[in-house]
Parts: C-alpha cells; structure tokens; sequence
C-alpha cells in the first residue's frame, strides 16, 4: 500500500519535470520534488 503511494509521488514528481520550463527556476522546483520525495519516502520507511 505505501509502496503504491510512493510511486504516485515519483509519478507527481516526474510530470512536475516535465511540466518546468528550462530556466533558473528548475533548481527550485527540482530541490523542492526531491524534498517531497525524501519526506515521503522517509514516512514509507516508518510504516
């Protein structure tokens, strides 16, 4: 069941990269989908 969450995340994540425009603004966007993962993922661990 988490696992499922996990990989709606990624899937999130992934069109949220899809969806940036190629300009400064990626860092940010790119640090905050890695942030979102890791806490994600760190809550999936606690299960």
């Amino acid at each position: 069941m988490c696992i499922n969450e996990c990989m709606s995340i990624y899937e999130e994540a992934r069109q949220d990269c899809q969806r940036v425009q190629h300009t400064d603004d990626n860092e940010n966007v790119i640090r905050q989908i890695k942030k979102r993962l890791e806490d994600e993922e760190a809550r999936c661990i606690q299960v």
